[in-house]
């Protein structure tokens, strides 16, 4: 399975880090490392995140939950694309 990173992905995992790194660049460090490594872990169980009923395709539409992090992705049999990455606290 190929691994694909959105634009709107790209941004988020940037502006998270660094926020993080404003008072902290070491944990903003550890924070992308465990990021990295749970997106990762998606390319064998895509299914292990939670669906999101309110998605147009909720069965292929879901949240993995690291940390403080949630990871929205999709998938299909050959690629996950992760969508958005956003800290549990954020507004949206």
């Amino acid at each position: 399975m190929k691994l694909e990173i959105s634009e709107k992905a790209t941004h988020d995992f940037k502006r998270l880090k660094k926020f993080i790194s404003i008072k902290n660049p070491d944990a903003a460090n550890r924070m992308a490392l465990k990021l990295a490594k749970g997106i990762r872990a998606l390319l064998k169980y895509p299914e292990i995140g939670k669906q999101v009923e309110i998605a147009t395709h909720p069965e292929i539409t879901r949240d993995l939950y690291l940390l403080d992090y949630q990871v929205r992705y999709t998938y299909n049999d050959n690629t996950l694309l992760v969508l958005r990455i956003w800290h549990q606290k954020e507004d949206r």
